[in-house]
């Protein structure tokens, strides 16, 4: 908040939002890079665990794509 109020009062507003927006931008794509890479690492382990099971029981859990 310092930068803010280290403006002008005509520009704090636009500054408050520009700060507003850039935390916004860093939690989505934080979340986006945490989201895939927990996804991944997901599958990875699922499909190591299914890999153990009879045929059978894979084909329920791991169908396969057409």
């Amino acid at each position: 908040m310092s930068i803010v109020a280290a403006l002008p009062p005509g520009k704090q507003g636009v500054a408050s939002a520009l700060n507003d927006l850039t935390r916004e931008i860093g939690g989505v794509l934080g979340i986006a890079v945490l989201g895939s890479v927990f996804n991944a690492r997901y599958r990875s382990d699922t499909g190591d665990a299914v890999s153990a099971l009879p045929a059978a029981a894979a084909m329920i859990v791991l169908p396969r794509r057409r």
